[in-house]
């Protein structure tokens, strides 16, 4: 289905403005290409430089970070918005996360399009993209947390046709082993200097707990449970909620009780 249809009777320049509409139209362009069985041909030998380039364009702007730390609403009106709706009323921030929704929906377009070729792309794309924020962290880039942030978002996005082609038995790359990499790395940051990557970790690791060790599932819902009593920026505290309603109902009784 074209991104026009999924958008409605609204015309592409009423909703998000000339300079929207060129990538609008780049990423659907894209879209088209991936989708069709005989124009993939074109993109099929560069895969996985498309996926790198496409979760690059996922990272969070100053316009949100800012938009979002002020207001906790519009975060979560924001995160929960995958309608691809438009409305002419909405804030820019929302234009922005629209753009990205609809990186996604071309993320998921080579999943489904490439089959094993597409999932390598996206656990090859998520590692070099975490290496590479590690590499920034260590040099001391005050934006390192972003490009990690955005790698989340892909794979989490992502979730069901990811666990979906490794549960078909096409294991060439650890999934599990990637994803509880990130999230031991991560859960030793700072939540009140990086709120929204911390948060972000709560959210993936709800949409990974199938195939995380229950090991770490115990130290995510421990953290969870901890931020929600704690001082902590309201994204991080929603993050927190959406892991415990994931995970709560799966847990050991011991570990919950008081």
């Amino acid at each position: 289905m074209k991104l026009r249809e999924k958008l409605g009777r609204r015309t592409l320049g009423n909703c998000i403005g000339n300079g929207g509409v060129v990538i609008w139209v780049l990423f659907e362009l894209l879209l088209t290409i991936v989708g069709n069985s005989r124009l993939g041909k074109v993109v099929a030998a560069n895969v996985k430089e498309l996926v790198y380039y496409t979760i690059a364009f996922l990272q969070m702007t100053e316009q949100q970070v800012h938009t979002w730390s002020a207001d906790a609403n519009q975060f979560i009106a924001d995160e929960e918005d995958a309608t691809y709706s438009c409305r002419i009323s909405e804030v820019f921030t929302s234009f922005i996360r629209k753009l990205f929704l609809v990186g996604v929906l071309l993320l998921e377009e080579v999943v489904n399009s490439f089959d094993g070729e597409g999932y390598l792309a996206i656990i090859d794309a998520a590692k070099q993209w975490f290496n590479e924020s590690q590499t920034r962290k260590v040099a001391g880039n005050a934006s390192w947390w972003r490009i990690r942030e955005a790698t989340l978002f892909a794979l989490s996005s992502l979730s069901e046709q990811l666990l979906e082609t490794q549960e078909s038995g096409f294991q060439t790359s650890n999934l599990k082993t990637m994803i509880e990499q990130i999230v031991v790395e991560d859960f030793q940051i700072d939540s009140l200097e990086y709120p929204f990557l911390y948060a972000r970790i709560f959210t993936s690791v709800a949409k990974f707990s199938s195939v995380i060790s229950s090991e770490v599932l115990e130290h995510s819902l421990d953290a969870a449970l901890k931020a929600i009593t704690m001082n902590v920026p309201p994204p991080v505290k929603v993050g927190a909620c959406r892991a415990l309603a994931q995970l709560l109902p799966k847990a050991k009784k011991e570990i919950v009780q008081p």
